[in-house]
């Protein structure tokens, strides 16, 4: 939906990376925890030139820019035994990221704004997992905030609404003679939210797909 143009003149790209990690275990409790900066020299990106070209698709030239990502992720999980009712995993998770324009020129502040466009937002999410035998089951649900850092095409990028995406697999193992079997039933978008990815190109055109279920059998030999 765009016509891309190149540019053989353009720069090595070049980073300093700091990561801090850390990890608590303690028995069936895990906690991770990380955070990050990444400085780029030289930053290659897709940047909006503002024309259309005669076949009236937007024209978008490759570009560069000094930038600085920042982000974190947080991992929690919990295993509980349920002795005869089988295993229980609880986890949650959270991850944020941001990327600023560091020394924009006229243009890029122009074109991109303070904050590099169509960049993923904030995420929150919370999985149940259950096991027992040759049955598993799981249920996770990912919450996608609203966009805090918007950056621009030309125009002021759009905030686009929260959504929540909820999926569910059930699954039962099978052995028959050499081959194993899983029958499996999946859904997907259960409350059928008009999920509209901020980071999608086509996020203003289409949305992901709504509620869907798959039933289904794989084979190993």
């Amino acid at each position: 939906m765009l016509q891309e143009e190149g540019n053989q003149n353009l720069k090595e790209e070049k980073s300093k990376n700091l990561e801090l990690s850390g990890l608590i275990h303690y028995k069936d409790f895990n906690f991770e925890a990380t955070v990050y900066k990444m400085k780029y020299d030289n930053y290659l990106y897709l940047t909006h030139s503002g024309l259309q070209t005669a076949n009236r698709l937007p024209l978008k030239y490759w570009t560069q820019v000094d930038t600085e990502i920042t982000g974190f992720e947080i991992d929690v999980k919990q295993k509980v035994d349920l002795n005869y009712y089988g295993n229980l995993i609880l986890s949650a998770f959270a991850d944020l990221v941001k990327n600023k324009n560091l020394n924009p020129n006229q243009y890029s502040l122009f074109n991109d704004g303070n904050y590099l466009p169509n960049m993923p937002t904030n995420r929150y999410g919370a999985n149940i997992e259950w096991e027992k035998n040759d049955w598993s089951a799981r249920l996770s649900s990912i919450y996608y905030d609203k966009p805090q850092y918007l950056g621009k095409n030309v125009s002021q990028e759009i905030p686009l609404p929260a959504y929540n995406m909820v999926d569910l697999q059930i699954r039962k193992h099978l052995k028959l003679h050499n081959a194993d079997f899983d029958v499996f039933l999946n859904g997907s978008n259960l409350l059928d939210e008009d999920a509209r990815p901020q980071n999608s190109p086509l996020k203003y055109i289409a949305p992901l797909p709504g509620r869907g279920f798959q039933i289904g059998v794989s084979m190993k030999l």
